[in-house]
């Protein structure tokens, strides 16, 4: 059985364009089959600008984490959600 792991990174709104290094780098790092899902998501509410990447790594999460701690170290550790077969099981936020 395949397992979902759901990364969410919460971003600075007023820097997104620096977020594109960080986006780039993780399309040439992980080929489709890991990462099948690299998106963004954007509140424009003026009373909450949020910005969060979202990231979706199938099986083994620990090269993700791995290569994150290597190359992107000032990064906080993000929410993550554990999938499987559809249902949200376990979420954690760590620090």
């Amino acid at each position: 059985m395949v397992n979902d792991y759901w990364y969410v990174f919460s971003c600075d709104y007023g820097s997104r364009t620096k977020e594109k290094s960080f986006i780039k780098a993780m399309l040439k790092a992980f080929d489709k089959d890991d990462a099948t899902h690299i998106g963004i998501a954007i509140n424009n509410n003026p009373y909450c600008l949020e910005f969060y990447i979202t990231v979706n790594i199938q099986g083994d999460p620990i090269r993700f984490e791995q290569w994150l701690k290597e190359y992107f170290p000032e990064k906080k550790t993000p929410l993550k959600y554990f999938h499987e077969k559809y249902v949200l099981r376990k979420y954690y936020h760590l620090h």
